[in-house]
């Protein structure tokens, strides 16, 4: 006999699911592909649309809706689509593209092909090198959450302490805080420049 609770609790854990990552297409901007795609935009003729704006028999709104239509139909018809699921623990500078390259790099070298795999590598750190770059020039004074995960992404972030003793006694750790909390050299535009410094120094 099912419990009265059964549909509600897996509908919360449907929702929870959901929470938890969501799914994206990401375009081949390879450029066998994009060629693919301009050669196709290249042989198709627009003179329909165009005598029917110039006979007034479509209004602008109309046209745009056209042209879209168009443009979306070659895109979907000459760009290789991928599917890619981005998940809560994915860092922030992990885009969509970048888990695409992740996704086939890991692929290559399960095959055996070092090269491949290799050259993946080298575009994925440049873009996380690009990504990293562009989140640092946004990040202001109002949001030091953001300096702060952004120093966490980094590989100089240090080592934690797994054993609680080793942070001392409750007297030391306040002391510790309050002393963090009240420090007069604190500088966001030298935290900036140092990690600026740092992703710069890693290309």
């Amino acid at each position: 006999m099912k419990s009265v609770g059964s549909h509600s609790d897996n509908v919360n854990n449907n929702q929870i699911v959901k929470q938890q990552h969501f799914r994206t297409v990401v375009y081949d901007r390879s450029p066998v592909s994009v060629n693919r795609l301009c050669d196709a935009l290249k042989s198709y003729s627009s003179a329909g649309l165009l005598k029917a704006i110039e006979n007034k028999t479509i209004d602008v709104d109309g046209a745009f809706a056209e042209f879209n239509y168009i443009i979306n139909y070659f895109v979907k018809a000459f760009v290789p689509q991928h599917t890619v699921c981005i998940r809560p623990k994915d860092p922030a500078f992990v885009t969509p593209l970048i888990k695409h390259y992740l996704h086939k790099r890991n692929i290559a070298l399960r095959r055996g092909l070092v090269e491949k795999g290799a050259a993946l590598s080298k575009k994925i750190k440049k873009l996380i090198n690009e990504e990293r770059n562009t989140m640092l020039t946004k990040a202001s004074t109002s949001n030091i959450k953001q300096l702060w995960l952004l120093l966490k992404c980094t590989d100089n972030w240090g080592k934690r302490l797994n054993l609680l003793s080793e942070c001392g006694n409750a007297e030391d750790i306040n002391k510790h805080f309050a002393s963090v909390a009240t420090d007069q050299n604190y500088n966001k535009d030298n935290i900036i420049t140092e990690l600026t410094r740092y992703i710069y120094c890693r290309k």
